[in-house]
């Protein structure tokens, strides 16, 4: 009993301690003059605290204990007086923790209405679909969807990111229109050929890049351990190196995620995702666009380590016969036919 009652001691003991500290937080939030990366971290912290009500976030925005009180009325006092654009857009990303599913979509229009927001539209797009997202609400989506797809090019493009999240809600939603327009919105943006990255040359730019800083350079140059000095450089060097491969391979990314999303948004069920994937690779007539959709299933379950999805997929006749297909047709490109026969050998 005693132990018992000392375990509820230190849990409440330790709720408060978390409560202080929130409470601290939000009080240094009310500055004015903080920095608005200084915000957006300091909000970070806070919403990794939050806790609400229902385990099926449907009520998530109703406050769980007095923590998530003073949580809430930190999202709700950045919207209203923001320290800058990236602290507004964090707080305006976990308005779910705050407000109903309603109430946040309709800030998230005010403020795109806003002249004088200091979020532009791809943001709010961007924030749109987020929310959207997590309910599967299926008028919202299609409005939506409908209207990113009248939007420019160039905008459209800048939302592939999270425009292909979305599959898995689009394939919940099952609306066969609402697929249509989502997977033409897809494969119209998505980036048509894979770019080979060559990472000799990246590694020779961050190489530079490091040289260049004249901050690092300074302290390199007069550190007395030079076994140290170069361990550092080579150090900043590869963490160069890493974010420059990952900027130069961006677009791939963007691509990869586009066919998943097309999988995903033709899945009614997304732990059945193979279905999707069969259905895009079936549909799908060119040779190039079939085999990247069994390319991207394929890392995934290897990604995901899900064995049993992978023997569906390897047990599947009418998949199967189609590789058979196609490695008989005659002008099928080398590497197709390469990329069929790895496939073909790997079938029971």
């Amino acid at each position: 009993m005693f132990k018992i009652l000392g375990m509820y001691v230190r849990r409440i003991w330790f709720e408060e301690l978390i409560y202080m500290h929130c409470k601290k937080l939000k009080k240094k939030l009310e500055n004015s003059h903080l920095k608005d990366r200084m915000a957006a971290k300091m909000l970070l912290e806070l919403f990794g605290e939050y806790e609400g009500r229902g385990g099926d976030g449907s009520v998530f925005h109703l406050p769980k204990n007095k923590k998530d009180q003073v949580i809430q009325a930190a999202i709700r006092e950045e919207i209203i007086s923001p320290h800058g654009k990236e602290s507004l857009y964090m707080a305006l990303e976990k308005l779910s923790y705050a407000e109903s599913y309603e109430h946040v979509m309709q800030t998230l229009q005010d403020i795109q209405e806003d002249e004088n927001s200091l979020l532009n539209d791809i943001s709010i797009y961007e924030l749109k679909l987020k929310h959207v997202g997590m309910k599967d609400k299926k008028d919202d989506t299609k409005i939506l969807v409908h209207e990113i797809a009248e939007l420019d090019v160039e905008k459209q493009r800048k939302l592939m990111s999270t425009l292909s999240d979305l599959g898995y809600s689009i394939g919940h939603i099952g609306d066969e229109e609402l697929q249509k327009e989502y997977i033409s919105l897809i494969k119209q943006n998505k980036p048509k050929e894979y770019e080979f990255l060559d990472h000799d040359k990246i590694r020779v730019e961050a190489t530079t890049k490091v040289k260049e800083d004249s901050d690092f350079m300074d302290m390199y140059n007069t550190m007395n351990d030079r076994d140290a000095a170069f361990e550092m450089m080579q150090d900043y060097i590869q963490q160069q190196y890493e974010a420059m491969e990952i900027e130069a391979n961006k677009n791939n990314f963007v691509r990869d995620n586009a066919y998943r999303a097309i999988a995903y948004a033709l899945s009614p069920d997304t732990t059945e995702y193979i279905i999707g994937y069969k259905k895009a690779f079936l549909s799908e007539k060119d040779w190039d666009e079939k085999l990247e959709y069994i390319g991207s299933f394929w890392n995934e379950v290897h990604t995901i380590g899900e064995e049993d999805v992978k023997e569906k997929f390897l047990k599947d006749k009418e998949i199967k016969s189609v590789l058979e297909e196609g490695l008989n047709t005659p002008k099928m490109s080398q590497e197709n036919r390469e990329a069929i026969e790895f496939y073909l050998s790997k079938f029971h």
